[in-house]
């Protein structure tokens, strides 16, 4: 697949924000997620599925879909969280099924943006509930365009433990064999769900969750870049800049300094 998959464990039931561009990591999270392009471009990776999204396209992703943003322009992308638990009526739905195509392209007057504007526009008192109606309006909405697939659950959970691990660990100096012991599974089978569910290897994986937490630092920070390098896990600033340019194409200089 901001490459690494993370098992997102959000703290607010309903959000609604707005990014400039798309992180290129593989994660999951257990709530649903809408991504409206206002302008840009974003080619994406979701269950193994390759697509793009571009203006005026909106990106529909059900809970605990492994999803990735492998490269993304500079624009402006409107995103939409809500646990299922706020989705009135369908939570049962969400968890078990899917959709069969991720994307809906719609007219700039189309009631499901309207919707999704005034959310974005809102700033007064109980956003929240303001949020949460809007995103059940728009599902009722999107839910009569869009066509569901059965959910196939094999292996969620065992991935999920696995991405969790990463997440939690990736600054250290951890191994596949230490994965291994700490989860009770075959380091085979660890490898196996990982290229057959992300198409990434394991150090793979470490190294682009590395990297997208260099890329927040440079960015948000004024760390020195061998202070990023060792923050995020990696060894030696040699190191650090070599992957770091096969991930990003560019320097961690020059990232920093084009942000």
């Amino acid at each position: 697949m901001d490459k690494n998959v993370v098992y997102e464990n959000r703290t607010k039931h309903v959000e609604v924000w707005a990014e400039d561009y798309l992180k290129p990591i593989p994660h999951l999270h257990k709530e649903l997620e809408l991504i409206y392009v206002v302008k840009g471009e974003s080619h994406l990776l979701i269950d193994n599925k390759k697509m793009t999204i571009s203006d005026g396209d909106l990106f529909i992703c059900f809970p605990n879909q492994v999803h990735c943003y492998e490269s993304s322009s500079r624009g402006q992308y409107f995103l939409f969280t809500m646990s299922p638990d706020f989705c009135i009526g369908i939570k049962d739905l969400l968890s078990d099924n899917i959709p069969v195509n991720n994307i809906l392209r719609l007219s700039k007057d189309d009631d499901i943006i309207k919707t999704l504007f005034s959310a974005v526009a809102y700033h007064g008192l109980y956003k929240e509930t303001l949020y949460a109606g809007c995103i059940n309006h728009v599902l009722a909405m999107i839910l009569q365009k869009i066509a569901l697939s059965p959910r196939i659950q094999s292996n969620s959970s065992t991935l999920q433990s696995i991405i969790k691990y990463c997440t939690s660990n990736y600054t250290s100096d951890i191994s596949l064999d230490d994965m291994s012991r700490e989860l009770h599974l075959s380091k085979y089978h660890i490898s196996h769900l990982l290229n057959n569910k992300l198409g990434i290897s394991f150090s793979g994986y470490i190294n682009m969750l590395r990297i997208n937490n260099a890329c927040e630092l440079l960015r948000r920070t004024d760390k020195s870049i061998a202070n990023v390098s060792e923050e995020v896990g990696f060894g030696s600033i040699r190191t650090f800049n070599r992957v770091f340019m096969q991930i990003m194409n560019t320097t961690p200089y020059n990232y920093r300094n084009h942000s």
